[in-house]
């Protein structure tokens, strides 16, 4: 990896952070050779040959054809989200089950 030229999110962006905290536990130091805002912007970069990335998984719905993806398990690499909402706010019937449905699904599976 020490002379691969990659291309990440700028420093400060959550996944970025990720990145960045996964190599120091390998031992790795990045050489970020362009740093942008926006993962499409990323992946045209790869397309273009300019280097690689690590990429979200949602950001390859539409992979180009010229790419190519491999998943990376690792221990340090996952991602924390959360339902966030006003404690006052109406929720309609459906959008309560909803938030039922995914409140008990997280916490049957996944802690």
């Amino acid at each position: 990896m020490k002379d691969e030229r990659l291309i990440g999110q700028i420093e400060g962006y959550g996944f970025r952070d990720t990145i960045d905290y996964i190599l120091k536990q390998e031992g790795i130091v990045p050489n970020y050779q362009v740093e942008v805002e926006d993962s499409s912007a990323i992946l045209k970069l790869v397309a273009m040959n300019i280097g690689i990335s690590f990429t979200p998984k949602q950001a390859l719905r539409n992979l180009d054809k010229q790419i190519v993806a491999i998943p990376i398990n690792n221990e340090h690499c996952y991602r924390e989200i959360g339902l966030a909402y006003k404690k006052s706010h109406y929720f309609t019937e459906v959008a309560s089950s909803f938030k039922t449905f995914v409140t008990d699904y997280f916490q049957n599976h996944i802690n």
